[in-house]
């Protein structure tokens, strides 16, 4: 991949290097991928496919909409341009049969149809805050992710925090990419079992502010109450927070974890559910995973 940002000012000239970005809003994934497996890579498929409607004065302010909502504005947007199409033909027939109509509608504009999701930027962590350690180097994570990228259109991925000393914070991720991808629209990728400990994480509140969110629904976690989200970020961080929630019946949801994923590779079983098949060739060739 290339290198994206190597023009920038001098003030990201010091900032790492990232793999070349090709879409203009991505979706930041991170995790520990330990391994990647077919949670991850659905929900990643589904962001992808989904799409949503503008309208005219919504590429302006886009940006500053969550994007879940904006997926679910759009059978309202649908449905007020089919409306205002009904007016405008029942308009037509009456100034063909001779109607006289004082400020006659223009036709409306179909709404624009966009991909929710363009691409999916991968990025795994060295050293999780809420974790010791991980099962497989950072290596082997980075090259199970790499495989997988490559087969599919709109993943990417990067090594940003491999690279980078220490406890893999999102907040500081997220800083760093804002100032070298700073033209792209950034969404940042969580899970509901971390939205409910959101609060404890490194500069929690500024991370809420900056930042935009999507957070998908996890077996057996439920969406923190709106007082407890108000009480650790405020009104507007508990309605943003709120709002970014992903709620279509057709959100994939994995129920199984990265442990126990590990355990059913130790016992033996079938993985052909769980791993997508780069994955599980790249574990077999280098026997990841033999004592979870």
């Amino acid at each position: 991949m290339g290198a994206f940002g190597q023009n920038k000012k001098k003030e990201s000239e010091n900032l790492p290097k990232l793999p070349f970005v090709h879409r203009r809003r991505v979706a930041v994934f991170g995790g520990s991928f330990d391994p990647l497996h077919l949670g991850h890579v659905n929900l990643a498929k589904y962001l992808l496919g989904t799409w949503l409607l503008a309208e005219d004065n919504d590429n302006a302010r886009s940006s500053n909409i969550c994007i879940a909502e904006r997926i679910r504005r759009s059978p309202d947007i649908l449905e007020r341009y089919h409306h205002r199409l009904e007016k405008y033909n029942r308009q037509q027939k009456d100034i063909m049969a001779g109607a006289e109509i004082y400020r006659p509608m223009e036709e409306p504009e179909r709404p624009q149809r966009e991909h929710a999701i363009e691409e999916i930027l991968f990025i795994p962590a060295l050293c999780s805050p809420f974790k010791e350690g991980t099962a497989a180097s950072p290596a082997h994570r980075l090259e199970m992710l790499r495989r997988v990228c490559l087969n599919n259109d709109g993943f990417s991925y990067t090594d940003i925090e491999l690279r980078r000393s220490g406890k893999s914070y999102s907040f500081d991720t997220m800083d760093t990419l804002t100032k070298v991808l700073g033209e792209l629209e950034l969404h940042f990728v969580m899970g509901m079992d971390s939205l409910e400990g959101l609060a404890n994480w490194y500069r929690a509140e500024e991370f809420v502010q900056r930042f935009n969110f999507i957070i998908y629904p996890r077996p057996g976690a439920s969406c923190p109450s709106y007082i407890d989200l108000e009480k650790a970020f405020g009104s507007r961080g508990a309605n943003k927070l709120r709002a970014s929630i992903l709620d279509g019946n057709d959100v994939p949801t994995f129920p199984i974890s990265s442990t126990e994923v590990r355990n059913r590779i130790a016992e033996g079983s079938d993985l052909s559910e769980l791993l997508p098949q780069e994955v599980i060739d790249y574990i077999a060739e280098h026997r990841l995973y033999q004592n979870s």
